[in-house]
């Protein structure tokens, strides 16, 4: 590179760093709507059916009926952000000067995105904002993405603006959805024949199963039942019986588990999804075995089940054990402990990867 393509490319980089602080002072601003309690102003347009003369005003008022739930908004606010940060370096002001080119862009920005876009940080990426003197200020170190997103995950982002656009084209507000014309990207194919391709779902091959089993037996044998060894393996276990999301575990409990549910003669665990999905999973011998060695491990008693009732109230329990009542818990849980906070989304991924990794 001669000296001009140098002065070139570092003109570039500023202009870039430029665009990218004024898009965070104005996501920062927009932001601030969002916690305001009044949905939107009025509307002199008589075809929109809700109140927004602007597109913050309009993703305010989605965010507030669609998104009530905290961490859905959150993800959706992620997404959004890169969104903003896209459409001001291609000189975008409006979500209705968006075509389906830039849409197509998009998808390729997200698995491409320059490097100083990117935090490179392992751990949680930067927030966009900072708290110094009590007061909130923008963060030098927020950039939108920690590293270049893969297909799957590029494919969530543009659905979660592709739904939203949806929801503004019914209300009035946008007259087309140009996302809708968009083709997903095509999922990275795998180099095992032991996984399928393109199935909707992850399979973990059984050789990999056998392997995770063999290294915790072996870690027990040479290490003794450490609470470490025993909280891994039931994480490792729980999640592979029950086929749950991380999120869902964590808010796992005692309280879950049905003697007798809709007619099935069997105990089953009922695992909280998204919104109001439920999922009932069998609750087998070799999850029970599992478990109760978990607690044996753990200090605490083992669990009695009065087989011969049957629940009949959600918030009646199942078991005379009045100790903590999540089947995730903290290594610092005794059988004294009334009530507990379980492992949070961050602790159980930690164990599992570290696991893999070992």
């Amino acid at each position: 590179m001669d000296k001009r393509e140098n002065e070139e490319f570092s003109a570039d980089i500023v202009m870039s760093s430029r665009r990218i602080h004024e898009t965070q002072l104005q996501l920062i601003e927009h932001e601030k709507s969002l916690s305001s309690d009044e949905i939107g102003r009025r509307s002199t347009q008589t075809n929109v059916l809700i109140d927004a003369n602007d597109d913050s005003e309009a993703i305010r008022t989605y965010l507030a009926i669609r998104c009530a739930k905290a961490t859905t908004r959150k993800t959706v606010q992620r997404d959004l952000r890169k969104l903003a940060v896209f459409m001001t370096l291609q000189g975008l002001s409006r979500l209705d000067q968006i075509k389906a080119e830039h849409g197509q862009q998009f998808q390729e920005w997200l698995m491409n995105p320059p490097l100083e876009l990117c935090s490179g940080k392992s751990g949680r990426p930067p927030p966009l904002t900072r708290r110094e003197e009590g007061e909130l200020v923008p963060n030098p170190d927020w950039k939108p993405f920690r590293a270049a997103l893969s297909p799957v995950m590029t494919n969530q982002t543009v659905q979660k603006i592709k739904s939203m656009t949806s929801w503004l084209v019914k209300a009035g507000y946008l007259s087309g959805n140009p996302w809708e014309l968009l083709t997903p990207v095509t999922k990275a194919k795998t180099l095992n024949q032991e996984e399928t391709e393109d199935t909707g779902y992850r399979e973990l091959p059984l050789r990999c199963i056998k392997a995770v089993v063999k290294y915790l037996d072996d870690e027990e044998t040479i290490r003794g039942q450490t609470r470490r060894n025993a909280q891994r393996r039931w994480c490792f276990m729980f999640y592979l019986y029950t086929a749950a999301r991380i999120s869902s575990g964590c808010t796992a409990s005692l309280d879950d588990l049905y003697i007798d549910r809709k007619g099935q003669k069997q105990l089953t665990l009922t695992v909280k999804g998204q919104g109001v999905r439920r999922k009932d999973v069998a609750w087998i011998p070799e999850l029970e075995e599992e478990y109760q060695r978990y607690r044996q491990a753990m200090g605490l008693d083992p669990i009695k089940i009065d087989w011969g009732t049957k629940r009949k109230h959600q918030r009646e329990g199942v078991t005379k054990d009045m100790g903590p009542r999540h089947l995730l818990l903290p290594i610092t849980i005794s059988k004294n402990t009334k009530r507990s906070k379980p492992l949070s989304y961050q602790s159980v991924h930690t164990h599992l990867v570290s696991l893999f990794r070992d």
